[in-house]
């Protein structure tokens, strides 16, 4: 696809191909490039723009797992069961030396 595109810089084909390739390889943003560029060439390609839109369900998907995951992860560390026990020392009165 790159080829091409470095000759084409417009061809649509190879633009929707290089942009599937990036969403199989999980990369939606630069996905999302792509299927711009194919909807700015073809304003009515229905498919780049449905591919689009998943591209942007997946995003947001996966912007939800890494928040649960970081509110996990810092939830647990101010949790008050998770705090480390602090032993009570027993009073202890020192004493003073006798002549």
């Amino acid at each position: 696809c790159n080829t091409v595109l470095d000759k084409e810089k417009d061809n649509v084909k190879a633009l929707y191909r290089r942009a599937s390739a990036h969403m199989q390889l999980q990369e939606y943003t630069e996905a999302i490039g792509d299927f711009k560029q194919v909807q700015r060439l073809e304003p009515g390609n229905k498919a780049a723009q449905a591919q689009m839109e998943r591209c942007k369900k997946q995003i947001k998907t996966q912007e939800n797992k890494e928040k649960k995951m970081y509110a996990g992860m810092l939830g647990s560390l101010s949790s008050p069961n998770d705090k480390p026990k602090t032993e009570k020392k027993s009073e202890e009165t020192p004493q003073a030396a006798q002549p």
